[in-house]
């Protein structure tokens, strides 16, 4: 904690780095989920207001974080048919994440996981991994040309205003600056108002405070997804200490193990109690047409699974016949 706070006041210091502007806007998004989970307790409890907020945070974390920023974002894994739909989604997404913030730092994660360097991950501590969301919205304005194209085409899917080079360079952000504050107010105006004019402003507190909860769980999930201690098997992955778990799977469809060795799929959770909402809902999508196309690895998964099985059981027979042949004294 020592070492990660003076890194993160920095990241705030508005009156020595342009970007902290950015992050500011970013904790803004916190503040309002953590006003409106206050009122939701002190003025609008209901039990079914507490279903409400359940079942908000869970649409906010299967379609708008992992629909969107992880799969469709970061990894390009199904394309829009009518863009206006992406852009529909890129404006009114309530987690407010700066997608280059998202995209940029989960491409390096992916190529030098759990290494240094990797933003996220049991390595730099859980403070550390929690607080580089912020730590995001730095990128390096002196990369060479052919990083900044690289990452201007990594990004280009994206319905966005982008900078060219040099406004990059000046500004430190790849997203014109003034987007991110526009769409700040154009996103809590559209949703503040479509709840106050049914009359709910109950689920508009639950709304905002489970897009807060989604928040904080993402950042735990950031340091928990790999775990250097787990006996997960059988491990597809062997790159990264990437492992699949129950709880951020049924609640995110981030089967992580399975992510990290088939990045471009849609579909995560290829076993049958492996729930993928996300992919469910790509589907659907696809099928009213809304969708172009989208990729599914659930074959290269069945190919690679019986590889990996037939792997760990050549290794305990071999630990079997090892100990019949040399028993412990």
């Amino acid at each position: 904690m020592r070492d990660v706070l003076p890194e993160w006041l920095r990241t705030i210091n508005v009156f020595r780095y342009q970007e902290a502007w950015a992050t500011w806007v970013w904790l803004s998004q916190h503040l309002l989920g953590l006003v409106c989970g206050v009122l939701f307790f002190t003025h609008f409890f209901s039990w079914t207001g507490v279903l409400w907020w359940l079942g908000f945070a869970l649409v906010h974390a299967h379609f708008f974080h992992t629909f969107w920023y992880h799969r469709y974002c970061s990894h390009r894994a199904f394309r829009f048919r009518h863009l206006w739909v992406a852009r529909l989604i890129y404006w009114l997404n309530p987690l407010m994440i700066k997608e280059e913030t998202y995209v940029i730092p989960h491409f390096v994660h992916h190529k030098i996981s759990d290494t240094p360097g990797d933003p996220y991950g049991p390595r730099n501590g859980y403070w550390g991994t929690v607080s580089a969301t912020e730590s995001a919205n730095f990128f390096n304005r002196q990369m060479s040309q052919k990083e900044f194209n690289f990452c201007d085409r990594f990004l280009a899917h994206i319905p966005s205003f982008w900078n060219s080079e040099d406004r990059f360079r000046a500004t430190g952000s790849f997203e014109k600056r003034w987007l991110y504050p526009l769409r700040f107010l154009v996103c809590n105006g559209f949703w503040f108002t479509l709840f106050l004019a049914i009359g709910r402003p109950d689920l508009l507190m639950a709304f905002y405070f489970a897009a807060l909860t989604f928040l904080l769980i993402m950042r735990d999930f950031n340091y928990r997804g790999h775990d250097e201690h787990s006996e997960h098997e059988p491990k597809l992955d062997t790159k990264s200490l990437a492992v699949n778990q129950w709880f951020y799977g049924i609640v995110a469809s981030e089967w992580h193990d399975n992510h990290h060795r088939f990045s471009t799929s849609a579909k995560a959770g290829f076993e049958r109690l492996e729930l993928d909402v996300s992919f469910a809902i790509t589907r659907l999508l696809h099928k009213l047409g809304i969708l172009e196309s989208y990729v599914d690895s659930s074959r290269g998964y069945e190919r690679e699974i019986v590889k990996v099985i037939a792997g760990r059981k050549a290794r305990q027979n071999s630990e079997a016949f090892s100990t019949t042949v040399h028993p412990r004294e």
